[in-house]
């Protein structure tokens, strides 16, 4: 059906019958590349992952029962089914709660028997990243417990670069209405004033973006996304007038870079006593 590269990453992809949200978005992004319509492909890559799991199935189902016969002494008990193999693959992998069936974690509903995971597990991302951020947080309390000041602060300098770096390294959700909630969530986050430094803002600010970007790709035309579409293109022109403001007036960047030094040099004679 596809060019033989990308029927060769698809069968080494399900080769284990697990296919990981890395997975699913290289093979996309090979079939996109490849002039693939994206929609089609994830029906027809769907359609292979519940034939590969019928299969598996079928394969590990005993066998049926004889019939009766005459009494005969008992046979020996036939050796259990091996169990499949475990996956070595990384991604998070669940299970439906009505089926059984294996899903991944980018699954809005079971491909198996249709069951939807809207308002249980689909919707979690915000609150996945932030339960990892208090975590961070927690760790970093214990660990500057009886430390000096000095020691402290730099305990804070570290706890501050690696919360930046788990916001930029977290992935971007795939289903509808887990990207809609996430995206709102980066943005409110970004748009927080209050304890939250200039790198935290800005990784926000970044991880925001991203899920626009995955809107506009993945659901072009969606109504669902309108809202926060319409609140991105009002931020990126008032981020833009700021931004010519300064650059048709000199005169005001100027004011506001000595101002900005003056305050500087205050503190300085202040904390310098």
């Amino acid at each position: 059906m596809y060019s033989e590269q990308l029927e060769n990453l698809i069968s080494a992809a399900l080769a284990d019958g697990v296919l990981t949200d890395k997975e699913r978005q290289v093979l996309l992004k090979r079939a996109v590349a490849e002039g693939v319509d994206p929609d089609e492909f994830e029906m027809v890559l769907d359609a292979r992952i519940v034939e590969l799991q019928k299969q598996q199935a079928a394969a590990l189902a005993p066998p049926p029962p004889a019939p009766l016969a005459a009494p005969a002494p008992a046979p020996a008990a036939a050796p259990a089914a091996a169990p499949a193999p475990k996956s070595q693959k990384h991604g998070e992998v669940r299970k439906c709660p009505n089926c059984g069936a294996v899903v991944e974690a980018a699954t809005a509903k079971c491909e198996s028997c249709g069951y939807a995971f809207v308002g249980i597990k689909a919707n979690s991302s915000a609150e996945k990243l932030a339960q990892q951020l208090h975590e961070l947080d927690v760790r970093y309390s214990e660990n500057k417990k009886g430390l000096n000041i000095f020691a402290a602060s730099d305990q804070e300098v570290y706890k501050n670069r690696e919360r930046v770096s788990v916001i930029k390294n977290f992935p971007v959700p795939s289903t509808k209405e887990d990207l809609l909630e996430f995206a709102i969530s980066m943005r409110s986050k970004w748009m927080n004033t209050e304890s939250t430094s200039l790198p935290e803002k800005n990784a926000y600010k970044a991880k925001y973006h991203e899920c626009i970007e995955k809107i506009k790709f993945f659901f072009p035309g969606d109504t669902a996304f309108n809202g926060i579409l319409q609140t991105y293109e009002a931020d990126k022109k008032k981020g833009s007038s700021i931004s010519e403001k300064f650059q048709q007036n000199p005169l005001l960047l100027a004011g506001v870079c000595f101002l900005a030094l003056f305050i500087m040099w205050i503190l300085a004679m202040i904390f310098g006593k």
